[in-house]
């Protein structure tokens, strides 16, 4: 297959492109900065249709997360689907969120939320992912910040779940979707979500240490996230990663899709925290 990838150099499009050569496929597609193999483009800019010619399908990773990324993100959306349209590619595939929910506060939830009905109005595929436990994106964000700090501040005590799943599950599914003929949503999560603070214990458990979590409270942790923010004060959580927080988990089709058991989301940190911490030869 050819399959094209918008956002090449993001954690999730090099894990995946990387997986599809190793499969004899070929690849190609967009970055926002000069990237090898790639396009150079950016949301919202004019799609030529011509790129697309010979592709099997496209996966639509982009994403523009600034303050301003709501009209780039749906522009680009439209933009990408009219070149599908035109170059006659039959299968896209629009990488979504858990966070992509009825009421969701973040902007990048809402803005997942409405480009979904985009793709699935053209009879394409549509993946809602829980957090991706793997050595990139926001989880290593917060890996790294528990590999240094036996203490984790964490709203509510940690007591909020999430979805989660495994780097190589996320890989396989989208590979097993892009190779059929499959349409319409998919829930691509751990079947039961993991409480954050489990999460955490659980990082420090597989790298052999000790930690304690310290609970702070919703408003407090708000307000100092973005105090933190207008101070250019980087941290591994954000005020718009605690407004994607949600409380409804759709049964999840990811062992449906796998034809196997999800990984254990505790195997999955395990192998996060033995990648991230692995010293090159």
């Amino acid at each position: 297959m050819k399959i094209f990838i918008t956002g090449l150099g993001g954690y999730l499009a090099e894990a995946l492109t990387g997986r599809l050569r190793a499969a004899g496929h070929e690849v190609t597609g967009t970055s926002p900065v000069p990237y090898a193999g790639a396009h150079t483009h950016r949301l919202g800019e004019d799609f030529p249709s011509r790129w697309l010619e010979g592709a099997d399908g496209v996966v639509h990773l982009a994403h523009d997360a600034s303050p301003e990324g709501w009209e780039p993100n749906t522009e680009g959306a439209r933009r990408l689907l009219d070149a599908v349209r035109s170059a006659g590619v039959h299968r896209a595939l629009f990488v979504s969120s858990y966070s992509a929910q009825p009421g969701i506060e973040s902007l990048y939830g809402r803005t997942k939320r409405a480009i979904e009905p985009m793709f699935l109005e053209q009879g394409h595929i549509v993946v809602r992912l829980g957090l991706v436990l793997g050595p990139g994106g926001l989880f290593s964000r917060n890996l790294a910040f528990l590999l240094r700090s036996p203490v984790a501040p964490l709203v509510n005590a940690g007591s909020a779940a999430i979805a989660v799943v495994a780097e190589k599950d996320v890989l396989e599914a989208l590979q097993t979707l892009l190779a059929g003929g499959a349409s319409g949503l998919y829930h691509l999560a751990c079947p039961e979500a993991l409480p954050l603070r489990e999460l955490t214990r659980a990082v420090w458990r597989s790298a052999g240490r000790r930690g304690m979590v310290v609970n702070i409270p919703l408003p407090l942790a708000r307000a100092g996230l973005r105090i933190a923010a207008a101070v250019g004060l980087r941290l591994p959580v954000s005020a718009e990663n605690l407004g994607g927080l949600s409380t409804s988990f759709p049964p999840s089709d990811l062992e449906t899709v796998l034809g196997r058991p999800a990984t254990a989301p505790r195997d999955a940190i395990a192998g996060a925290v033995a990648s991230f911490t692995a010293v090159p030869a």
